[in-house]
């Protein structure tokens, strides 16, 4: 209906209907799908801008209209309490994954994991790989364990993530180039899981927008933290390219499920030699690490471009 008439229906009906008319149009609009007619240069647009499930500025237009400015505010507050009940993590699902990890930065492993079952795979993986690695590891035990969580235990949850995530309003959680980074990420985990001729039309619509974001998102479809989710077969046929003396520095300083993935994935021979190079390393530069890492990854992205690269998703 064009505004007007929803106004005039809305003053005859009851307070309490209209809060709860109010509460499932703002459901509908923020968990609403993508339309699947988009061009695929709007749907990248669309990862790049995700909405954040407020009240938007329509709904609030409708409701002042029909009940005026202080119970409009009123109504509004009731809305909230109702969308948080309905859904407790619709609001959370919409927000950046770095403010997310910056939320849940002190928390235990259930209750992250609690979190990360209520986010979308890509989402969730991306976030995931930003938490420190004992709640990281507690959190995947958690998710495992798919035991049942009361919805109250849900709601005083989400209720703290929000919390937190307003109080990062006004002030920068991370910095503008992560913030960039963990963006685009973002899109390259999406962008992923297409085939790939449609991932290169996709990138190709990028591109013509912004060369710079799409060179990015290329890069960003293949981390160092996708390495435990790589594929075995692609982990050998990369590995048995790499000598031990690179492989031993690219492993330096990272997590025990990576080491773990490596080893599995290489001849006993080969394990024993990176044992020695490894014991050989003193202290390498950082920038030594991650040429070394960049080498395996260029490797790796090479077989994603060619469609011959799987990652559990």
């Amino acid at each position: 209906m064009e505004p007007s008439s929803a106004t005039e229906l809305l003053k005859a009906a009851r307070t309490d209907q209209v809060t709860e008319i109010a509460a499932e149009l703002a459901f509908l609009r923020s968990a609403g799908g993508v339309d699947p007619h988009k061009a695929v240069v709007e749907f990248v647009q669309m990862l790049q801008n995700a909405r954040r499930g407020s009240v938007d500025s329509d709904l609030r237009f409708l409701l002042e209209s029909a009940l005026g400015k202080t119970q409009c505010q009123e109504v509004l507050t009731q809305v909230k309490r109702l969308l948080l009940a309905k859904d407790p993590f619709m609001t959370v699902r919409n927000r950046e994954v770095g403010e997310l990890a910056a939320a849940l930065a002190g928390e235990s492993g259930p209750v992250a994991a609690l979190v990360l079952n209520e986010l979308p795979p890509r989402k969730a993986s991306a976030l995931l790989a930003l938490l420190e690695e004992p709640v990281r590891l507690s959190a995947i035990k958690g998710m495992a364990a798919a035991s049942d969580v009361s919805p109250e235990a849900k709601v005083r949850v989400a209720e703290v993530v929000l919390k937190r995530l307003a109080a990062q309003s006004g002030r920068q959680a991370v910095s503008a180039e992560e913030r960039r980074r963990l963006q685009l990420r973002n899109v390259a985990l999406s962008v992923r899981g297409l085939k790939p001729e449609l991932r290169e039309r996709t990138l190709r619509a990028l591109a013509e927008q912004d060369e710079a974001a799409a060179t990015q998102v290329q890069q960003l479809m293949v981390t160092w933290e996708d390495l435990p989710l790589v594929a075995d077969r692609a982990m050998q046929d990369v590995l048995r390219t790499v000598d031990a003396k690179l492989l031993a520095l690219s492993l330096h300083g990272c997590d025990d499920i990576t080491l773990t993935k490596v080893r599995d994935n290489i001849s006993e021979r080969a394990s024993e030699m990176l044992d020695e190079e490894i014991g050989l390393l003193s202290a390498p530069k950082d920038a030594e690490v991650a040429s070394a890492r960049g080498a395996i990854l260029d490797a790796l992205r090479s077989l994603n471009v060619r469609g011959e690269l799987t990652i559990a998703e």
